[in-house]
């Protein structure tokens, strides 16, 4: 309410004000103990408390000087209870004063609005003018506080794209956390992204954001990036995960289906359009058909947006799509051969979900994150088992030092032995200048035996050989501390070469991590 609103309004004030000079003269000369230069008594101003409950000001304690002349009482609360602190009896008055001057305002206030709200039910259309009046000024306001927020933290308006033909966004971030790391993306208005990427790198939130942006862009609202530009959509799809609704009778994958349907019914090469992990829902041989489907219809039909998946086969069938760009979530792997998630989107293929690392970081018993691993070697990327999980027991083979040896040893022959070589060793020199087949296992520098590395290698020149490899530096594995199994072979190199092929398939086919897989498909062998 203005203060003119009425006669009443306007000489109420008045008067608060009149009595708001009274408490501040009364302030300065019985607290503040301020003179005729202005000047204020630290020793009285460290004493003064402002109390916000009870919109009062008063002393802690009373002055020390309490006999010069000015009568000192104690304070009382706005429940009526005394306090131990200390005011003047003419502050008291003062502000006593002031509060009733105040509520006096705020009463005549309540009368003046009471009547501006009669007056605008009893014209015509006075409800719907205030409802719409509200409406305008909740939206205004709104407008001012986004712009408010957008500014402390640096969001732009983005570029005017009259083409409308290319989504660009630099240093683009979640509008709801300012903590994740900025990202970059530059695609036409009519590709379809393929994201792929680890499990827990920020797949989801990045097609959140850049979902978010566009819909920004086009309410006229500044976004969370430094510069770029975005067209405008007829449309917006987004499909995340899904649950089953039994009310319905549906399962989860039945629900993606739905919406996959409807998807397809109302959008169109003016439409932006996000999938989260298609097919999730299903078999891997059944989702990677099913979504490899649904996008190649999406290019077809030069729908724009996002497609995430960590279904490695619809990467490869989407080789023969066109507008797809493929595009991943970094990581990498640190000197201590631990996961590290980086949050950047980049262009590539991820090939690994990396959902043990995963499992670990979230605190998977290492008894399970282990076996996980192991039967990890014998699944393959369509989910089936291959060969080495013993279907006696239901157990995987062994996959360690001593089980490579007893391969080597089978393999090379019933008279052959193996001779064992530390990783501080060297070869016996019976050995030297003899053809001979071994095999290094290499391990991680974190100690970690279920990711050591094994190499099956043949030579004429063990000694030599072994110097080299321990030599060699890569990261994440300690070749410096290499064990070695080698085994003399009677009959010459190409006799040792079929050994060593031999060996790398066996090893291979138990789920052996192999780094040495160059001579495995030899197949002349010139043996007498």
């Amino acid at each position: 309410v203005k203060r003119d609103a009425s006669p009443e309004v306007n000489r109420l004030f008045g008067l608060a004000e009149e009595c708001r000079n009274d408490v501040i003269k009364a302030v300065e000369s019985d607290l503040l103990n301020m003179g005729d230069d202005g000047e204020v008594d630290m020793k009285f101003l460290k004493n003064v408390v402002f109390d916000i409950f009870n919109n009062d000001v008063y002393f802690r304690t009373k002055p020390d000087d309490a006999d010069d002349g000015k009568e000192y009482v104690t304070v009382v609360d706005r429940n009526g209870k005394r306090l131990s602190r200390y005011t003047t009896a003419n502050l008291r008055d003062k502000v006593s004063k002031y509060k009733e001057a105040v509520q006096d305002c705020r009463s005549e206030v309540s009368v003046e609005l009471r009547k501006l709200a009669r007056d605008v039910m009893q014209s015509e259309r006075g409800h719907e003018s205030l409802v719409d009046y509200l409406r305008v000024n909740l939206i205004f306001k709104s407008l001012e506080e986004h712009v408010r927020c957008s500014k402390s933290k640096n969001w732009t308006q983005l570029d005017d794209d009259k083409e409308e033909s290319s989504l660009n966004l630099k240093n683009f971030r979640p509008y709801w956390d300012e903590t994740f790391v900025p990202n970059d993306i530059e695609i036409g208005k009519n590709d379809m992204v393929l994201l792929t990427a680890p499990n827990m790198s920020g797949k989801s939130t990045v097609m959140r954001a850049v979902t978010s942006i566009i819909l920004m862009n086009m309410c006229g609202l500044l976004s969370p990036a430094s510069s770029g530009s975005a067209p405008s959509y007829s449309s917006l799809f987004f499909r995340g995960a899904s649950s089953d609704v039994p009310v319905l009778g549906r399962s989860g994958f039945g629900n993606e289906m739905e919406d996959v349907k409807n998807m397809f019914e109302i959008c169109d090469n003016s439409s932006w359009v996000v999938f989260d992990e298609l097919g999730r829902g299903t078999s891997p041989k059944d989702g990677t058909a099913v979504g490899a489907a649904v996008m190649e219809k999406m290019t077809k039909e030069r729908i724009g947006g996002i497609f995430s998946t960590h279904l490695f086969g619809i990467v490869e069938i989407a080789k023969i799509f066109d507008g797809v760009v493929n595009m991943r979530m970094k990581s990498k792997v640190n000197d201590n051969n631990e996961v590290e998630w980086c949050y950047e989107l980049e262009s590539g293929v991820c090939d690994d979900s990396m959902a043990i690392a995963t499992a670990r970081r979230f605190g998977l018993p290492e008894d399970v994150v282990n076996r996980a691993i192991e039967f990890g070697k014998f699944v393959t990327p369509d989910g089936k088992v291959g060969e080495g999980l013993n279907e006696a027991t239901g157990k995987a083979v062994t996959v360690d030092f001593t089980t490579a040896k007893g391969v080597l040893s089978k393999l090379a022959g019933d008279d052959s032995t193996c001779v064992d070589v530390g990783s501080e060793m060297l070869p016996p020199p019976s050995l030297e200048g003899r053809s001979c087949v071994y095999i290094l296992k290499i391990p991680a520098k974190n100690g970690d035996v279920a990711y050591s590395k094994y190499y099956v290698g043949e030579t004429e020149s063990i000694n030599q050989r072994l110097k080299q490899h321990r030599s060699k530096r890569v990261k994440g594995y300690q070749y410096s501390k290499v064990q070695a199994t080698v085994v003399g072979i009677d009959g010459g190199k190409s006799k040792a070469r079929m050994t060593e092929t031999k060996v790398m398939k066996e090893l291979e086919r138990m789920g052996f991590d192999l780094i040495s897989k160059g001579d495995m498909d030899n197949k002349r062998f010139s043996v007498s």
